[in-house]
């Protein structure tokens, strides 16, 4: 049996009780037709005319840790995290202790460490961290918080350390074992990985981003149906995040599914109109799908967005090739290798273009670069290449 410190969330509790007396006492002033939901400014506000009435409200003021953390308020959040703890210490020097004196404490180096955190202040938030675990080291969420401090610094053998023994206090969390997969995710152990995903949504199903990295994996491992059903399961649970449909439209396109693809990557530019992954990838598809003249919309706004947009001149080459304007692909195809694009495709299309414009040193040039780069002539270009030599030497 696990030996696990359950913590009593009482700062949680002061919110809900003063958030219905204030609920209690403002349905009078309120029109019928209107929500009765107290928000979160109205409890800040609430605690701090309390504050200002007493100064050493305990209450009051841990209450402002928690509602400025939840307001995303760091600096608040840590100017009330330190008025908390000089109440608190001086209630302990009247010998009026607080009867929860080591809860508070931990909760008020946890949440400086957080907010700290937050504003990039690393090794101030480890100093608080530090603090809270010396008033509870088995405490889940810390030892989560910590661990996370390392995974964002990269130092992915630290982290680890921290989600393991989190994990090691109570086996059914959650949050351990999403940031264990995490960590293998990002070391490649695809896995290990699923593994963990997996062992999470035996606890929690309903966190989309489970399903979005499950999916992620299944994509680079190329099984892109198992991708898909992942997606749309995150999908379902997080509509609104343009960031499943894209790589959900790589799937599809993976899959062969362009018109699928299509409307995903639509779903992603209705809420970015200048992502240029996703207006990249909607011209590939819709020059597959040969829906040409939206194909060249997207690219000409890809280029005009960021000149330096490389790959677009390739791509935008790649719809004037297939129109036959010769003279517009190679402008592009040149632009594209100008600016450092040495993709070997880039090289077997632009021979071709100078083929047909009989401009043969170009074309043996670029034909050489691209059987160097591992692309197979098929006959018909290999005979270009072969006149082509003949008629240079």
């Amino acid at each position: 049996m696990n030996i696990i410190i359950h913590r009593i969330n009482y700062f949680s509790i002061i919110l809900f009780i003063q958030l219905f007396v204030l609920s209690i006492r403002m349905m009078a002033q309120i029109p019928l037709h209107s929500s009765n939901e107290v928000s979160l400014q109205e409890i800040i506000d609430y605690n701090l005319v309390k504050l200002q009435t007493d100064p050493q409200d305990f209450n009051a003021a841990i209450s402002l840790v928690e509602s400025y953390y939840r307001y995303e308020d760091f600096q608040k959040c840590i100017l009330y995290a330190n008025i908390s703890e000089d109440i608190l210490l001086n209630l302990k020097k009247s010998d009026n202790r607080h009867k929860n004196h080591e809860f508070f404490m931990f909760y008020i180096y946890q949440s400086r460490g957080k907010s700290r955190h937050k504003l990039g202040m690393l090794k101030r938030a480890m100093a608080e961290y530090d603090k809270a675990l010396s008033y509870n080291g088995t405490d889940g969420d810390l030892l989560i918080d910590i661990g996370n401090l390392y995974y964002n610094q990269s130092e992915y053998d630290s982290a680890m350390l921290y989600f393991r023994l989190a994990e090691q206090f109570d086996s059914l969390s959650f949050k351990s074992k999403f940031n264990i997969a995490n960590v293998y995710y990002v070391r490649k152990n695809y896995d290990s990985a699923l593994y963990y995903y997996d062992a999470s949504l035996k606890i929690n199903s309903n966190f989309a981003y489970v399903y979005f990295y499950k999916g992620t994996i299944h994509n680079e491992l190329g099984k892109h149906e198992l991708a898909i059903t992942d997606f749309n399961n995150a999908i379902n649970l997080w509509p609104e995040n343009p960031q499943i449909y894209y790589q959900r439209s790589l799937a599809y396109m993976a899959s062969g599914n362009y018109k699928y693809a299509l409307n995903d990557l639509d779903k992603v530019l209705l809420n970015d109109s200048a992502n240029y992954d996703a207006l990249r990838k909607r011209a590939q598809s819709n020059l597959i799908l040969k829906n040409y003249e939206t194909a060249e919309s997207d690219l000409n706004r890809l280029i005009r967005i960021n000149q330096n947009e490389i790959e677009g001149y390739f791509l935008r080459g790649n719809y004037f090739l297939q129109k036959k304007d010769y003279d517009r692909a190679i402008q592009d195809y040149n632009e594209a290798k100008q600016k450092g694009f040495d993709l070997p495709e880039l090289y077997y299309y632009s021979g071709y273009t100078n083929m047909k414009l009989k401009n043969l040193n170009e074309a043996c040039s670029d034909l050489s670069e691209a059987n160097k780069g591992g692309i197979e002539l098929d006959r018909k270009m290999q005979r270009f290449f072969s006149k082509c030599l003949q008629e240079i030497d």
